[in-house]
């Protein structure tokens, strides 16, 4: 059958389209927000900073591409060695996945030991292996950095008979700066206190 001039224009614009939109890569998803400078607490002491800027948090940002999802908490005078008046840093990275709230966990201990780990957020909190996920405090770079590939994420989540991660969407994002207090030859005593958080505003929700 002879197709009409017009239905042969039309035909090969799709053509042209459907071309296009194949050489078009998928969009990595990335959301980012800020958090007022000069908010983090101190220990409310007379002795002790009415503002601490060790725990600080002035930028939060999440990225999710090449297969990798991350995490990033800007601190831009993020102390060297221990913080003031602290045995060790705390961070802890909330999200909701599939109406369940779950954190990443960050943490530095008076040894300088750094520690991760994904979690529950509900009481007992249960632990998830994500094998090749990692945190990092970055002094030189003045971040807070979480690291995680979907596939060990997806592993994570469904090893213990819960929805993947890939194609999901978090929400209730929150990352809080905790201050470690206890005895420093005792590295696991002692309170663990918030002194800074840094809600993403409402609404937000970052599609992996």
């Amino acid at each position: 059958m002879k197709l009409s001039p017009v239905v042969r224009t039309l035909a090969g614009v799709i053509a042209v389209a459907a071309l296009v939109a194949g050489a078009i890569p998928a969009q990595a998803g990335s959301l980012s927000w800020a958090d007022p400078k000069g908010d983090a607490v101190g220990l409310g002491v007379a002795d002790g900073p009415q503002h601490d800027p060790n725990f600080d948090i002035t930028a939060v940002s999440l990225e999710s591409v090449g297969g990798k999802f991350t995490w990033t908490v800007k601190i831009p005078e993020l102390a060297a060695g221990r913080p003031t008046l602290s045995t060790g840093y705390g961070f802890r990275f909330y999200f909701s996945h599939a109406a369940a709230p779950y954190y990443f966990q960050v943490g530095e201990d008076a040894t300088g030991a750094q520690t991760f780990v994904l979690s529950t957020a509900t009481t007992p909190a249960v632990s998830l292996v994500c094998k090749d996920c990692k945190g990092k405090i970055d002094r030189k770079d003045k971040t807070v950095v979480v690291e995680a590939p979907l596939a060990s994420l997806d592993k994570a989540f469904t090893d213990a008979k819960l929805p993947a991660a890939s194609g999901a969407e978090f929400s209730a994002l929150d990352v809080w700066a905790q201050r470690r207090v206890g005895v420093p030859v005792n590295p696991g005593s002692g309170l663990v206190l918030v002194a800074d958080k840094a809600t993403a505003p409402e609404g937000s929700v970052f599609a992996l």
